[in-house]
């Protein structure tokens, strides 16, 4: 099986791949994928590289980064000139269609010296659903739809993976289509000692910079709930709490509220460990990435009910607690967090069977176990 997969690699930005929350999960599937020994090539559209190299992941083991932009040959020119008035969305100035006929050619070469039986498209951008239309593939292709929305049209792809029931729920698209694969989280996760007895009535937020108005959520809750606001405390990481106003809400109303800002998965491996509960009401950014981490070292998370029924089906135990409204009132949310604090959920048991499962659900091994069986079915 050989597998061509689009995803970014970020060569010019000295990254050997990107390891951020969009494009975790393809760069743990192709590392687990290459050290299996599957063939697996990578086209990294749509960044701009001009030669090709390898990505050395073990001894002996890489994958082959074939170049995104290509100066055509002469058997490249009268191809594409009939591909290029097939893109889109169609170049709109010369410069584009220049850029166009090199990237054309490029993944022209990709397919014609890769000969893949699948490609695997980690982006779902519409110019490169373009190119395969322009050129006419007929290689299978599958798309790992990201939590967040997708320029292309889904009916394009043979098969499209989505993070969670609830994701491909609003899709419209149904099995045999569409398959539900929760992401992987990332190794530092998942090192024992997985499950710990947490430090009193601790809270843990995470979320970007979009996730502030969640949070002020949880911080009206601490102001309407004395008993809360006196017994926990909140500890905040991700972009969101790189804001000096929120440290200055903080600090004028004394609000049991330590902001991390962008932390390492290491030390938010720590943090995870130390706390009772996650917190995260909303429909969070990356609030789904967060609680799949906060399950694999026996973590809990209140949640919105929507989610918390996706992620309690994919574990198959009660590992998150659900808040019936998207938007809860404080005193509500006061309630719950209360509630879940005195649930079963915080107990070491309870956290060392959920981190059990999920650490084996959230795998990287096992994502790439399903995918290798997918491959086989569309390949």
């Amino acid at each position: 099986m050989h597998v061509l997969a689009v995803q970014p690699f970020l060569k010019s930005a000295a990254v050997d791949p990107i390891i951020g929350p969009a494009y975790r999960s393809a760069t743990l599937l192709a590392e687990e994928l290459i050290r299996r020994g599957c063939a697996l090539d990578m086209f990294p559209s749509p960044e701009a590289i001009g030669t090709d190299f390898q990505w050395a992941v073990a001894p002996g083991r890489s994958a082959w980064v074939w170049p995104t932009m290509e100066l055509p040959v002469a058997g490249d020119v009268r191809l594409l000139f009939s591909a290029v008035p097939r893109l889109h969305p169609l170049p709109r100035s010369l410069r584009q269609v220049v850029f166009a006929w090199m990237e054309l050619a490029a993944f022209r070469r990709a397919l014609a010296n890769g000969a893949p039986d699948v490609l695997h498209d980690h982006l779902g951008m519409r110019r490169f659903m373009g190119m395969v239309r322009a050129l006419g593939v007929r290689t299978p292709t599958v798309l790992t739809h990201p939590e967040g929305p997708v320029e292309a049209r889904l009916e394009a792809y043979a098969v499209v993976i989505f993070p969670s029931r609830m994701a491909m729920a609003r899709s419209g698209l149904a099995a045999p289509r569409a398959r539900v694969l929760p992401p992987p989280v990332s190794p530092a996760f998942l090192s024992s000692p997985a499950a710990t007895t947490p430090s009193a009535k601790s809270l843990v937020f995470v979320g970007g910079r979009r996730a502030r108005r969640n949070l002020e959520a949880i911080f009206t809750a601490l102001r309407v709930d004395e008993q809360l606001r006196r017994t926990c405390r909140l500890t905040v990481c991700g972009e969101v709490a790189v804001d000096g106003e929120l440290r200055s809400t903080i600090d004028a109303e004394q609000l049991p509220v330590t902001l991390n800002g962008v932390v390492s998965a290491a030390k938010l491996r720590e943090v995870f460990d130390r706390a009772a509960l996650l917190v995260l009401p909303g429909q969070p950014e990356r609030g789904s990435h967060a609680a799949r981490e906060a399950a694999c070292r026996g973590l809990a998370a209140l949640t919105w009910l929507a989610q918390a029924d996706d992620f309690n089906q994919a574990l198959e135990m009660p590992a998150a607690i659900g808040l019936v409204d998207r938007e809860p009132e404080p005193e509500q949310l006061a309630r719950s967090i209360h509630f879940a604090l005195e649930s079963e959920s915080v107990s070491l048991p309870f956290r060392t069977e959920l981190s059990r499962r999920a650490r084996d659900v959230f795998s990287a091994a096992r994502y790439a176990d399903r995918h290798l069986q997918l491959y086989a079915e569309v390949g």
